[in-house]
């Protein structure tokens, strides 16, 4: 929550806490029951993995250059060829450690044998020279940024990593426009990505997504995860739900008592990963049959 004075928000200065959303950060309160997400922070103990520096990829679909950093785990020498990916949209903020935290959650649960050891792709929606984040144009069901990441990225990734080239063996990752994007994924790029990872969607801004999945129309093609909070940001998540149910989709829905912020993000991100992913004894992933 902020305070506003005179027309402007300003962070209450009694509360030291604060929890970032994409509009940077809000005074936090927390309630006596809350279970701070112990997954999002360090543990100095396990090993851990690498985040490159960014890397710079040409589009041609878009025209544009894209920045995207690639997170590999620990001792995955062994695991070439088998590592499922994970791609997440406005990476530059699910990589931070103050809002998404993904990376120590990744760790954390690999450690544990929660999920398998994976590669993670975060991109970057911000033009690379002039700091502009593009996420409203690239998200909002953009066929063209669909192509680049599938057609582009994807086949950048799997050539330099030697990660599984199977649909089942790739997760989009998105929230709010993000999480709207990841279920455009689902209905143009199935044949890429077979797992959706999808949080606070907005699907308020493109209500056509409500459409491609009607009558089951993609239930045999993709397994989603999406999550939501119950403070001011419900925007379609739970229509979606009821549709996917009614198309006998296979999904998991999950609802947290918070709001549009990193604080509800980052702490369902461990179940997503553990229920899409899988654990550390499930089989490799590799081609589909």
């Amino acid at each position: 929550y902020k305070i506003v004075h005179d027309g402007n928000w300003l962070l209450a200065p009694a509360k030291p806490l604060q929890m970032w959303s994409g509009l940077g950060p809000h005074s936090e309160l927390r309630m006596p029951a809350y279970r701070y997400p112990r997954e999002t922070v360090v543990a100095p103990e396990i090993p851990r993995g690498a985040l490159s520096e960014p890397k710079l990829i040409h589009s041609p679909t878009l025209g544009y250059g894209i920045r995207y950093r690639v997170y590999t785990p620990a001792g995955d020498e062994q695991l070439k060829g088998q590592l499922p990916t994970v791609y997440f949209t406005d990476g530059h903020e699910y990589s931070a450690p103050h809002m998404g935290s993904a990376t120590e959650v990744i760790d954390n649960l690999i450690a544990s044998g929660q999920i398998r050891p994976l590669v993670a792709v975060f991109i970057d929606p911000r033009d690379p020279a002039s700091g502009r984040n593009r996420r409203a144009s690239q998200y909002i069901t953009n066929r063209d940024f669909a192509r680049f990441v599938a057609d582009t990225l994807v086949p950048t990734i799997e050539t330099n990593y030697g990660v599984a080239q199977a649909p089942s063996s790739r997760t989009i990752v998105g929230t709010s426009l993000g999480g709207l994007n990841s279920a455009y994924f689902g209905a143009v790029e199935h044949d890429t990505f077979r797992n959706l990872g999808i949080q606070s969607p907005a699907f308020s801004v493109a209500e056509s997504i409500y459409e491609r999945y009607a009558d089951g129309a993609l239930a045999d093609q993709v397994k989603i995860h999406m999550t939501t909070g119950t403070i001011r940001d419900d925007s379609g998540a739970t229509r979606f739900s009821e549709l996917l149910t009614e198309g006998g989709y296979d999904f998991r829905f999950t609802t947290a008592n918070e709001g549009h912020s990193w604080g509800q993000w980052r702490a369902q991100l461990d179940e997503m990963l553990i229920d899409l992913v899988g654990p550390a004894d499930a089989p490799p992933a590799g081609d589909d049959p």
